[in-house]
Parts: C-alpha cells; structure tokens; sequence
C-alpha cells in the first residue's frame, strides 16, 4: 500500500527529471528565419532602421548600440506586426545581463520553458490534487513535441505558453475559491501578458472570459469585478492604441 506521502514524492521526482531533460537535450540548434525576426527586433532593428544608419550589410558594434534601446524595441516589434512585444523586451533585457551567444538566446527559452513544467505541475495539483494523474499530466507536457520544441526556439511561444497556464492557474483559483477580486485581477493582468507575448493567446483567454460568464451570468458584473479588471483592460487598450500600425502589417502579411 502507498504512503500517503508517495504520490506527491513521485510527482515531485517526476517534475525534476523532466526539467533535468529539458535542460540537458543536446545543444543543436540552427537559427531559422522568424528566430532572427525575434533576435533583431530585441535589439532594436527593423527593416526601417533610422537614416542615420548606413544602409549596408555589416553592422559595427557601435551602431548595434545605438539602436539597442526600449523605445527601438518597441518600434521594431510594431513595424514586424506588433506581436511577441514583451517576449522581445524580455530578450533584450536579457542579452543585455548575459551577452549575445546563441547559447544565451536560446537559454531564455530553456527558462520559460521549465517555468511551464512548474506552473503546470501546480495547476494540476490544484485541480487533481496530490495522485499520479499529476506526474501523467507532467510527462504528457514534457513528451509533447511542440513544447519541446519552443523550449528550444528564439520565439515567443514558450513563454506565452507559461504565462497563459499561469493565468489559468489563477482563473481556477477564482472559480474554485471565494471569488476573491486578487485572484480575477492576476487572472486578467496574466492574460494580458501573454497575449502581449503572443497573440494566440488570445484563444485561450476567450475561454477564460466566454466561462466567466456562464458560470456567473449578471452575477459577475459587481463593482469590485470590474475595478479588479480596469488595469489590465487599460494596459492593453495603451499597447494597441500605439501599436495599430503593427496590426495593419498583419492583416497584409495575413
């Protein structure tokens, strides 16, 4: 007969070894062309560099310099298609720490990707409890070639993947709770995050929005509700607001 204890400890085994996975696949990696977008637009490059910027092939590490700011990052990431925008900030920062190997781009993904292991560990031991189903649900992650994948690429789906299963981690914890108003207001300012991370999150934060409303109908609109979901509604009206042209760019590339 199991412990009581022994699920949770095989659980934990299990959550330690696919991250000692992730971590330790083999190191071969050749840069594809949307990997170089996500690389340029962090450091500030676009295809409308300023004018000041010799229009040449070869870059000096002093004009790199130049155009490696925020305000560039944000301007490149709308003249590509405003997508991936605090993915892109996130590796600007840090290549900024950490320098400017492949291994460094690539490491940033790495991390998100084991965040993702975690914060589906502790959205299915919120939702199963502490039994083997967890591990089962781990290990379906971890074998899944797409998250795989991601973890292993300069893009920004992994990290839009971590920040949306952290934003159902909350979502539960709103619905299975006491409604509290912290846990709607993370749940937003989650999905919000990765939506600006990637816009297919987009689908994922619709179900959260179309369940909300099932399951409370009338009942949800109260006042501390939607005090709770001002902020995030306004960060995300900001970022579109300066960032239409970028979707306009999309529809054409769409």
């Amino acid at each position: 007969m199991l412990n009581s204890n022994t699920p949770k400890t095989i659980n934990l085994l299990v959550l330690f070894a696919c991250i000692l996975l992730v971590l330790l696949l083999p190191f071969k990696k050749e840069v594809w062309y949307d990997e170089t977008i996500s690389m340029m637009c962090s450091k500030g490059v676009n295809s409308n560099a300023p004018v000041d910027i010799p229009d040449s092939v070869i870059f000096s590490s002093a004009q790199l310099q130049q155009l490696n700011t925020l305000p560039n990052v944000f301007t490149a990431t709308v003249v590509d298609n405003s997508n991936s925008f605090l993915y892109n900030v996130c590796l600007h920062w840090f290549t900024l720490a950490f320098g400017n190997s492949l291994h460094t781009y690539v490491l940033l993904s790495l991390i998100f990707g084991v965040l993702t292991l975690l914060v589906v560990y502790l959205l299915s031991v919120s939702l199963l409890g502490n039994n083997l189903f967890v591990s089962l649900v781990v290990v379906l992650l971890y074998t899944d070639v797409d998250f795989l994948g991601m973890s292993h690429e300069i893009r920004a789906y992994i990290m839009g993947m971590m920040l949306s299963a952290l934003a159902g981690l909350s979502f539960f914890r709103y619905i299975n709770g006491s409604t509290k108003p912290i846990n709607l207001f993370l749940t937003a300012l989650l999905s919000v995050a990765a939506i600006l991370t990637h816009f297919l999150s987009v689908y994922i934060v619709l179900v959260f929005v179309f369940s909300l409303l099932v399951i409370y109908k009338k009942e949800f609109f109260t006042l501390r509700n939607m005090v709770a979901l001002v902020l995030p509604v306004l960060l995300i009206a900001i970022f579109f607001y300066f960032s239409i042209s970028g979707i306009q760019v999309m529809n054409t590339q769409n």
